[in-house]
């Protein structure tokens, strides 16, 4: 089994098919007293990733923290990107309002 190390990079031997997806992450821990402070205001990060089904690794990621754009704009960036490495992507009904 590959390592870690190795699935998150894309060293192990990408497949044919890929999924998308993205996720969001709550970035609320930091105290009022440092946001205030530092002026500092994202609370969500939205997180798009590419897998590869073969083998689960993680072939890219996009990370953002403006809501600028659509998640097709961000599919079409990452789908590019691997186009020469994956044969079919999948993704929910989300992706395909260009």
């Amino acid at each position: 089994m590959p390592s870690a190390a190795a699935l998150f990079s894309g060293a192990a031997r990408a497949g044919e098919i890929g999924a998308i997806d993205a996720t969001y992450f709550d970035r609320s821990r930091a105290s009022r007293h440092y946001c205030r402070r530092t002026n500092y205001c994202v609370q969500t990060t939205k997180v798009t990733k590419l897998v590869d089904t073969d083998t689960q690794a993680i072939l890219d990621l996009h990370c953002t923290t403006t809501w600028e754009g659509n998640d097709a704009e961000i599919c079409d960036q990452l789908a590019r990107k691997h186009a020469g490495e994956l044969r079919v992507l999948t993704a929910d009904k989300g992706y395909d309002c260009n």
